[in-house]
């Protein structure tokens, strides 16, 4: 059994544990490499120190193995080897490995013989040629990289390969799960969504890497101290021309190709042979991710400096077309801010941020926060640049890539820059939604009441994003008489998506959600898509969804509910949205699953969250999801327990005065936190009905279904409403009629001997409130 794999794959491991799993004894040889000299027939001395501690009689009694006494004899040192074959030393070890199998299987291995001399292949090959028939399995491991850098070891893995027993093994990295288990048990606790995908990315499944690089993050460094040695003794043997072949793709940061120049063939042919580079699909890449990061470190500035340098100057070569695609503008950006060239610098971080802001927010929010660090050494290019207009635009992505404090701080420095792009109005309903995300609900009220005031009747189709906006926010308050006025006054400036789609679709969404409350879940489906249908963003797609999958949900479709919700989650990791709506989305995933009845999936679907500054009304959500499923459980404690974290939260819903509509405006000052009725409950955040649906479940739970899964209401054998069979999740959910909660969540009654829904008021989005339940 021949067994490959990077160093720390687990090489030792799997044959270790394959051991101890068929229950046969194990001895292993390892061969040795100190000062750059290899031991002769290390192996061989480890494995009859192994044998001499666990049966020393078999080494001194029989005389067949008399060739190996002067190897552990007091004092005799290892003789020279000479002449075949081996003055018998081979032919004692292989009549020592068959006594050591007569009375049972036994695997001996020969580990790392990418290190071990002559001998010790001659010595592995003849056992290999002349274990016939033994219970014996013969295992020899190695690092593939370092063999292909040896003509004869190869040669000699080839002819191996050809005998008909052999069997070869190359081990791959461990999967995202498994790594994800991996960091969870070197934290002691959850682990990170952000922390798995850079240890897979940067680790690539290796389990001595995974661990490696948990400790350096754990202690705040980049590259972990003990893979930079092993890999800069990897380079070490390379010559000048090769090195410098692994800086330039190290530079690059990804595939590459090249010219057909004979002197970078000759280099490249090098690291090849020595596996630092692999082939793939006619480029050349890293074979595995930190030897890059290794080799880039290595590098002298001035050397990086001139191969950013290069590579810029190669993508400028590029055609207009191919530079404005996302990847190659971002690329072309980094390479010259690496380079120093400040001013091409900062032009093309603007470019790359407008290129990836509809396909890739999270990344253009990063070029947008370089090019303001770039700002004022940019000179005459910045002059050129409204420097407010960037700033809104930085503030309205942030809002769904890094958190709503960012995009607060961003709003407001841009009023500081002139007038809103959009106009006065429109900035401060933009800064109200912001401040409204982070709890901060008087100031978010101000600046709604600011924009309502700064309103014009003339203002026609330009308007249209402000009342957008501001119907959104009376959602958001629990309001929706309010505002569907908001909404039809969008659809009378713009009656189709075509001016403009961002306002349309908005108000297309709040409006299907506002129906949802009012009984019709059908028809906000049907607005909720044609909401995501016009989306022109990832980030104005993402938010569409999570109304969608609102409204999914409130129709009773949660197949559907589950499967947008779960493509959504994955587009948002791909564009860099996770941190907006991961939470929000990952909640309503959660909570489809629970009325579906498949309880024991909720957890892993809930398992990376909350993710860093998650919005606090993802948390909510998160809250809510767990209370729910803790109180289909009859889990009491953990769902009350929940629900106080839920009440803890900032409220998340703003609660204007009743007023009377002027032109579909609201007065100015109206727009303010009730204290009535409206308001009375200000602190629960989702009062009327995101927190009161799982009250209804925990109610349940305290009128008798306290045993889970399996759980009959009290009285049920009195009443007879609840069958004896309910042993399912489902089951106990569809027929328990004491005190029963509807498919989407809702609390139901009985009518007639048949379960009809006391009101069909679905859960609003972002935790808003609804009427009190009955």
């Amino acid at each position: 059994m021949l067994v490959s794999g990077d160093a720390g794959i687990g090489k030792t491991t799997i044959v270790s544990e394959s051991a101890a799993r068929a229950g046969v004894a194990l001895y292993l040889g390892r061969s040795a490499h100190i000062g750059g000299d290899t031991i002769p027939l290390a192996p061989l001395a480890d494995l009859l120190r192994q044998v001499r501690r666990t049966k020393p009689d078999l080494l001194t009694e029989a005389p067949a193995l008399a060739a190996l006494h002067q190897w552990f004899a007091p004092g005799t040192a290892v003789p020279e080897l000479s002449g075949s074959p081996h003055g018998g030393v081979f032919v004692a070890v292989l009549e020592l490995i068959t006594r050591l199998a007569t009375e049972g299987a036994a695997i001996v291995g020969f580990e790392d013989l990418h290190w071990a001399d002559t001998v010790t292949w001659d010595l592995f090959e003849f056992l290999a040629r002349n274990l016939i028939d033994e219970q014996v399995v013969l295992v020899g491991t190695y690092r593939a990289n370092e063999v292909a850098g040896h003509p004869s070891q190869r040669g000699r893995l080839a002819e191996l390969s050809r005998l008909p027993a052999a069997h070869r093994i190359h081990l791959e990295g461990l999967d995202r799960e498994e790594i994800a288990q991996r960091v969870a048990s070197l934290l002691g606790g959850t682990a990170p969504s952000q922390l798995v995908d850079q240890v897979v990315a940067r680790g690539r499944g290796n389990p001595f890497f995974t661990g490696e690089l948990v400790a350096a993050h754990l202690s705040g460094e980049t590259i972990p101290m003990v893979l930079s040695d092993l890999i800069s003794a990897e380079i070490a043997d390379l010559d000048d021309h090769a090195r410098l072949v692994l800086g330039a793709v190290a530079t690059i940061g990804r595939e590459a190709s090249h010219e057909p120049e004979r002197d970078v063939e000759a280099a490249l042919r090098t690291v090849i042979d020595f596996r630092m580079l692999v082939v793939d699909n006619e480029a050349y890449r890293f074979r595995h991710p930190l030897l890059g990061e290794v080799v880039y470190a290595d590098l002298l500035p001035p050397q990086r400096t001139r191969l950013h340098r290069s590579v810029a100057a190669t993508l400028q070569q590029q055609t207009v077309d191919v530079l404005r695609r996302a990847d190659r503008a971002g690329e072309l950006a980094f390479h010259l801010d690496r380079a120093g060239e400040i001013e091409g610098a900062f032009s093309a971080l603007l470019a790359a941020a407008d290129a990836a802001e509809t396909i890739a927010p999270g990344a253009a929010f990063g070029h947008l926060e370089r090019a303001f660090e770039l700002w004022d050494a940019a000179g005459e290019r910045s002059a050129t640049v409204n420097r407010g207009h960037r700033l809104w635009q930085a503030a309205d992505i942030a809002t769904s890539t890094v958190g709503n404090e960012r995009a607060v701080q961003l709003a407001q420095a841009a009023f500081e820059h002139g007038p809103p792009p959009l106009g006065a109005a429109w900035g401060h309903e933009r800064l109200g939604r912001y401040l409204w995300a982070t709890g901060r609900l008087q100031e978010s009220s101000a600046e709604f009441a600011q924009a309502v005031a700064l309103l014009r009747d003339d203002e026609g189709a330009a308007a249209a994003p402000v009342y957008a906006g501001l119907g959104q926010a009376e959602l958001m308050a629990g309001r929706y008489a309010m505002a569907k006025e908001w909404c039809t006054k969008v659809f009378e400036l713009i009656p189709t998506p075509v001016d403009n789609p961002l306002a349309w679709g908005m108000a297309r969404r709040v409006l299907g959600i506002t129906l949802s409350n009012e009984g019709d879940p059908d028809g906000a489906v049907e607005l909720c898509r044609a909401s995501v249908a016009v989306g022109v963003s990832a980030q104005g797609r993402a938010l569409a969804t999570v109304y969608l999958c609102v409204a999914l949900g409130d129709a009773g479709d949660d197949h559907a509910a589950l499967s947008t919700t779960l493509d959504a989650v994955a587009e948002g990791q791909l564009t860099g949205l996770d941190r907006g709506f991961g939470c929000y989305l990952d909640s309503l995933a959660a909570e489809a699953l629970i009325r579906l009845g498949r309880w024991s999936e909720v957890a892993g679907v809930l398992a990376r969250q909350p993710l860093a500054d998650t919005l606090p009304v993802g948390l909510l959500r998160l809250a809510r999801a767990k209370a729910m499923l803790a109180a289909r459980r009859g889990e009491i404690g953990e769902a009350v327990g929940q629900l106080a974290v839920a009440l803890a939260l900032p409220n998340r819903r703003l609660a204007p005065h009743r007023s009377r509509c002027h032109h579909g405006r609201r007065p100015p000052g109206a727009w303010q936190l009730g204290r009535g009725r409206a308001g009375s409950r200000a602190g629960l955040g989702c009062d009327r009905h995101e927190l009161g649906v799982v009250g209804g479940a925990v109610l349940n739970v305290r009128c008798g279904c306290r045993g889970g899964a399996n759980a009959r209401p009290a009285g049920a054998a009195r009443t007879g409403r609840c069958r004896r069979d309910d042993r399912t999740p489902s089951a106990a959910a569809r027929r328990c009629s004491v005190v029963r909660r509807g498919r989407a969540g809702r609390p139901a009654t009985r009518h007639g001997g048949t379960h009809r829904p006391r009101s069909r008021q679905p859960d609003p989005p972002h935790g808003l409130g609804r009427r009190r339940m009955g």
